[in-house]
Parts: structure tokens; sequence; C-alpha cells
């Protein structure tokens, strides 16, 4: 099965174009390929995205991985969306666990 080569979920969708003199398909999920078709973009744009990305990335704001794992700041509401994987890996690798477990606020 193929992977959505923005947000790492099962691909249904292949879009495929001519870049310059070569042939670049690729693969979206659901998510995703709504995304590209409500932002216009190209498969030139999709392969630049996807090639200068160095892992998952939104494709409405294209905040990368590596930005994320850099600042530990999301670029826009829908990031989660895309990256939501990372976000929970992060936050276990800096904090243990991803469940609260604070306090609850005591009513008197």
């Amino acid at each position: 099965m193929k992977i959505c080569d923005i947000c790492g979920s099962p691909a249904t969708h292949a879009l495929s174009g001519h870049v310059g003199d070569k042939l670049v398909e690729v693969h979206l999920c659901d998510r995703c390929n709504q995304s590209v078709y409500k932002n216009k973009l190209t498969v030139l744009d999709l392969a630049n995205i996807v090639k200068n990305a160095e892992g998952r990335y939104c494709p409405i704001c294209g905040t990368t991985e590596k930005d994320f794992e850099s600042t530990f700041k999301f670029g826009c509401a829908d990031c989660y969306k895309y990256m939501s994987a990372i976000a929970l890996s992060s936050a276990e690798r800096v904090q243990q666990c991803t469940n609260h477990v604070g306090k609850r606020l005591q009513h008197e």
C-alpha cells in the first residue's frame, strides 16, 4: 500500500504530471488531496513541496516536520491534522507521557 507523500497516511489518490522532462507521481490521502484542490496546487508545486519538506508537512501553511521539531510550534490551525503523530511523539519524548496527569481544580 502506498502512503501519502505529505502526511504519511494511507494514500488513496495518485497525481502525475511532467516536471521538465521527468514524469512525477505524488501519492495523497483524501484529506491532503482535498487541500491540494482547495489551494489549486499543481503537480510541480507538490513535487517541489515534497522534495523540500524533509518529511511530513502541512499543505495549508507549509510548516514542515523539521520546523515543528525545532520550535514546537505549528504554523496554522490545520497543522495538527497533518502532523498529529509528530506532535504526540515530540510531547511524549519531552514529557514522558501524552496523557494529562495534573491535578483537578478543587471546589470549596
